[in-house]
């Protein structure tokens, strides 16, 4: 069957802008209101005036008509290259993933997890130690600090980022806003020694508050241990914090070891940011280093449990 002709008719002027691009309808509307705008001159003072009036607010209301048609066209155009954007990069994001997981993800060491039974059960994994306690970086410590005393019925409060003044976390009894004592907590590789003891004797003097509790991971020294006695300062080295750990029962004990140690629980957190740091390296030594750096220049040491064939009184956050 033969196909029909088309008609040379070109169509109406609304119908060539509704098919046209759109800067045909902003031309067409510019054309309009300029000759909309002529009418009534051309016939000033004769008695066609009237009648040149209302042809010029037809004429204006033909151009309002394709200038919209073009911005509709316009809006039109933006969306579709927007959302033709947005797919293209959803479809990339995507694609990239299943290659990353392909790549990465390896199921062999979780089901030999699952099925050798040489391997550590899910509730031995789940057991406090000494060895966790003192593997754990510093604000994964004060936060364990913080959940023991909330168990014990304090209303515990950890002091924010930055600088503390010495203070890692407030004590309170009740509906009082004083606190009743205040809390250092140190993880550390090295013995607390009598120095710390006194600096955080004068943080209590200057808070005034006459209870003080100084946690580490590690232990005092014999002189740090004399001088916490004398003023009313309580010590809880990593033994007790296991012992006050074990008082709890095992529900209590599984929950606190969830929040906790999940994940990575050894890298130290920035003081100043909040995220995780990055181990680096100087000319003379290992550190960790602020993922935001230059932006941030926060420094930690390493401890002994970070590098176990340097000495224990060497290395500290």
């Amino acid at each position: 069957m033969p196909r029909r002709r088309k008609s040379k008719h070109t169509g109406s002027l609304l119908d060539t802008a509704l098919n046209e691009d759109w800067k045909f309808s902003l031309v067409a509307s510019g054309l309009i209101f300029i000759i909309a705008g002529s009418i009534p001159l051309l016939f000033q003072g004769t008695v066609l005036s009237i009648t040149a009036l209302l042809l010029q607010k037809l004429g204006y209301l033909l151009g309002v008509m394709f200038l919209g048609i073009s911005v509709i066209k316009v809006i039109a155009l933006l969306l579709l290259a927007k959302k033709s954007n947005l797919n293209y990069v959803s479809n990339n994001l995507r694609q990239e993933s299943r290659t990353n997981l392909s790549k990465e993800i390896n199921l062999e060491p979780a089901l030999e997890t699952i099925f050798n039974p040489k391997i550590s059960s899910f509730r031995e994994n789940r057991e406090w130690s000494l060895k966790l306690i003192q593997e754990l970086e510093w604000k994964l410590f004060e936060e364990l600090c913080v959940s023991l005393y909330k168990e014990n019925g304090f209303k515990a409060e950890a002091t924010p980022l930055g600088g503390d003044g010495g203070i890692d976390i407030k004590l309170f009894k009740g509906v009082s806003n004083t606190p009743l004592a205040i809390v250092q907590c140190k993880s550390w590789s090295q013995k607390v020694g009598v120095k710390p003891i006194r600096e955080f004797l004068g943080v209590m003097k200057h808070e005034g508050v006459s209870h003080g509790f100084y946690l580490t991971t590690s232990d005092f020294t014999p002189e740090a241990e004399y001088v916490a006695n004398q003023n009313g300062i309580r010590l809880a080295n990593g033994h007790k914090i296991l012992k006050m750990i074990q008082k709890l029962n095992q529900e209590t004990q599984n929950k606190l070891y969830s929040k906790i140690a999940h994940g990575d629980y050894k890298t130290p957190t920035c003081p100043s940011c909040g995220v995780k740091m990055q181990r680096r390296k100087s000319a003379n030594r290992e550190f960790w280093g602020c993922r935001y750096f230059p932006k941030c220049r926060q420094r930690l040491k390493l401890r002994s449990v970070d590098i176990p064939d340097k000495s224990p009184n060497y290395w500290q956050y």
